[in-house]
């Protein structure tokens, strides 16, 4: 959490930076939009038991002049199934959920009208829930875990306002999330890596 805070704090102060210093410039100053990924936990005792699922969610953007905008980005992530994934005990629903909050301040290096490509630094925070259910057991254990965030992505035009957008983000884990279930195994997951996503994005 420390570094997070840290990681935060610097994107705010440069942000400032580049705010007072921005000029008036032709983009539009504000975006939204939703976008998927298939996503899946890059390391750890559980990478191959777990499968790569659809990650959902938004991103919003503010822009100050040609060159600089701040994003913001929520997403989320599940891995169900009906087996001894977690647990030795007996086969019961193991559901893994991931959801993501991060932003990054980014640089637009593309000037044309119809492509706008960009690269950013930022930060992420993650929250893994894991839920173990069967006719006897209902348990729940949560984690978080910090770290910095890269991006490359760009928008082409599609029709007026409406852009495709496509993103790739690397995520640099501070941790290794533990998952510590009823039979006393201690598995490990490691959620940093590599994700792209694809999606659409409405400038305003």
């Amino acid at each position: 959490m420390k570094n997070f805070k840290l990681y935060i704090a610097f994107i705010i102060v440069f942000s400032l930076i580049i705010v007072m210093n921005a000029d008036a410039g032709t983009f539009k100053r504000f975006a939204i939009g939703v976008n998927g990924a298939y996503y899946e936990p890059d390391g750890g005792d559980l990478k191959e038991l777990v499968d790569d699922q659809l990650m959902v969610g938004g991103k919003a953007r503010v822009y100050f002049g040609n060159e600089w905008a701040i994003q913001g980005r929520y997403g989320d992530w599940n891995c169900e199934k009906n087996e001894q994934l977690y647990s030795f005990l007996v086969t019961g629903k193991n559901d893994l959920n991931i959801k993501t909050l991060g932003g990054e301040l980014l640089y637009i290096f593309s000037k044309s009208k119809n492509l706008h490509s960009y690269v950013g630094v930022g930060a992420a925070q993650y929250k893994t829930t894991l839920d173990y259910i069967d006719n006897n057991i209902d348990f729940q254990i949560e984690n978080t875990f910090t770290g910095y965030t890269l991006c490359a992505g760009g928008d082409l035009r599609l029709h007026k306002s409406l852009f495709l957008n496509g993103e790739i983000i690397y995520t640099h884990a501070d941790d290794v999330v533990n998952l510590l279930t009823i039979t006393g195994s201690n598995y490990s997951l490691k959620l940093h890596g590599v994700m792209a996503n694809m999606g659409l994005i409405f400038h305003f």
